[in-house]
């Protein structure tokens, strides 16, 4: 995956260019997109003691949780 912080967009496999926000900007509701184009809407975001990684929780689906670095950029739908 190739990260283009300037732009704030990441390109996806499958999918091309995708608008981005780091980790620590989420919220819940937002949509995140992955590789292929899969979706997945959050649920919930805790952050770990030191703050330097999230976990990140969604709604149903296949994944249900991903633990990320704060700064680590996530493309939205």
């Amino acid at each position: 995956m190739r990260i283009t912080v300037k732009e704030a967009s990441i390109h996806l496999q499958g999918h091309g260019m995708q608008k981005a926000v780091p980790v620590q900007d989420l919220k819940p509701g937002m949509v995140t997109m992955w590789n292929w184009g899969e979706t997945a809407e959050i649920e919930g975001i805790k952050s770990s003691k030191s703050g330097k990684t999230h976990q990140i929780i969604y709604k149903g689906g296949k994944v249900d949780h991903r633990r990320m670095r704060t700064g680590r950029l996530v493309a939205i739908a």
